[in-house]
């Protein structure tokens, strides 16, 4: 049994009222319940959504750039947890991993994804980076594929942990034009004035409920008051921000109100912390589980 199975089953149940402002969104398609990001899951995301339209609106799932230049539908930089082979992504063609990966399940790329999308009134794609990315490359292979007719109406946020990236964005004439979201995961050491800074990121995969992802931030991360990602948010044109879910309070909401920016918080999957993210006004809750969630 896994960690993850171990906290569903310590869960109550709990769904989100009628009239609550706050949406669920498929973390990976719903990883808690299907392989993530794969077509199994981004089918079963979809029938969730028909079955629930007024509370499961939309999903996340991730990107990764390949050695030729095609963005497959992967969240991590290298094949080692989900297949066992220590190989990077950014040092083999989509080809090679296909044939690597087919035996088990067939990665998909970005343009494969507009059969997935449809019914939702948001899509939260967030764009992985490393220090060895070649970020014209990347934008180059993101504009060819979501200027594809298939995602014309496809309601995508772009997100990323990477601000180098979002400036990217933010200066490219069609990529401009998308929805755009700051992600941040900090570790919270310390307190200076009760204020918590961004002093890094963390990895707390043996806690089930947490699920803190190790990324860099390091532009943000170290010097940051954490109150400020708002208004750093703003600066690089996003729309939105999507926060670790401890990070939200009455403050951070109070600020990206007033910012005009939309709230996603990652990764939820308790009932009590949707209860309170719910209370506080978040906008979109990003789940493992979302049937926990829906009536």
């Amino acid at each position: 049994m896994t960690t993850h199975t171990i906290a569903a089953n310590l869960n109550p149940r709990v769904t989100l009222t009628h009239h609550s402002k706050t949406k669920i969104l498929g973390h990976r398609g719903a990883r808690g319940e299907r392989l993530e990001n794969s077509q199994a899951g981004f089918l079963h995301s979809q029938a969730l959504q028909q079955q629930a339209p007024q509370h499961f609106v939309g999903i996340e799932f991730d990107v990764q750039l390949t050695k030729d230049g095609q963005l497959i539908v992967f969240h991590d930089d290298d094949l080692l947890r989900l297949y066992q082979l220590q190989i990077r992504v950014d040092q083999m063609t989509y080809q090679a991993i296909l044939r690597l990966t087919a035996l088990t399940y067939p990665i998909l790329r970005l343009e494969d994804m507009a059969l997935f999308l449809s019914g939702y009134s948001r899509i939260e794609l967030e764009i992985k980076t490393h220090p060895r990315t070649r970020y014209h490359v990347l934008i180059a292979a993101l504009a060819r594929t979501l200027t594809l007719p298939n995602f014309a109406a496809a309601p995508i946020v772009l997100t990323s942990f990477d601000d180098a990236l979002l400036q990217r964005l933010q200066a490219h004439k069609i990529l401009s034009t998308f929805g755009r979201g700051l992600l941040v995961a900090p570790v919270i050491s310390n307190t200076v004035n009760n204020n918590p800074r961004l002093i890094g990121v963390t990895n707390t995969a043996n806690d089930a409920e947490n699920d803190a992802e190790n990324t860099a931030n390091v532009s943000i991360a170290g010097t940051t008051n954490v109150y400020q990602v708002p208004y750093i948010a703003a600066r690089l044109g996003c729309t939105g921000v999507g926060l670790y879910y401890p990070l939200y309070d009455q403050k951070m909401m109070a600020l990206c109100q007033r910012l005009g920016l939309t709230t996603s918080a990652w990764t939820v999957n308790s009932s009590l912390e949707v209860e309170r993210l719910a209370h506080l006004g978040v906008d979109y809750i990003i789940t493992d589980y979302p049937v926990r969630f829906l009536p």
